[in-house]
């Protein structure tokens, strides 16, 4: 039953790392960097991977859309957590961009799964000529998992 909490868990905040990214309405003003459809691989633990979706705006340092995540990604967190298979599922959110390093994209989420804090980091970074997006997400799980997993990848973007 431990196992299957802590399943759960691990499935709700691989969603949420991988959509602090991408998120909902746009904000007014000229489009930056992160704008557009980018779709690519991301990988897990035990050689998984799955296609994830960015549909994002970038406005005035506000990033919002939604990510779509396919199936098939597989994470471990050791310990107790074990190794947890992502489902397929889309999420809508939004965060913000720092004006200094527009071409990066860092972000944190808290989520509670089981009355425990669990903290997400996010970051991604734009080539150039905005046409890849580098993404790296890292799981802070509870100390009795005994890793923290990162899932990674590279995102080509398909429309503006």
């Amino acid at each position: 039953m431990k196992k299957l909490w802590i399943g759960l868990w691990m499935a709700l905040t691989v969603l949420a790392l991988l959509s602090v990214t991408a998120f909902a309405a746009p904000a007014k003003g000229a489009a930056g960097p992160f704008e557009g459809v980018f779709t690519g691989t991301v990988k897990g633990d035990n050689g998984s991977k799955t296609t994830l979706t960015l549909d994002m705006a970038d406005r005035q340092n506000v990033v919002s859309g939604e990510a779509t995540l396919g199936k098939g990604l597989v994470v471990n967190a050791g310990g107790v957590c074990g190794k947890i298979a992502i489902p397929a599922s889309s999420m809508i959110a939004e965060g913000e961009k720092s004006p200094k390093h527009p071409d990066e994209l860092s972000a944190e989420a808290t989520i509670e799964v089981n009355g425990m804090e669990i903290t997400v980091e996010v970051e991604g970074e734009i080539s150039a000529d905005g046409e890849t997006l580098d993404v790296t997400a890292k799981i802070n799980t509870p100390w009795m998992c005994g890793r923290d997993p990162v899932i990674t990848g590279t995102l080509t973007k398909v429309n503006s």
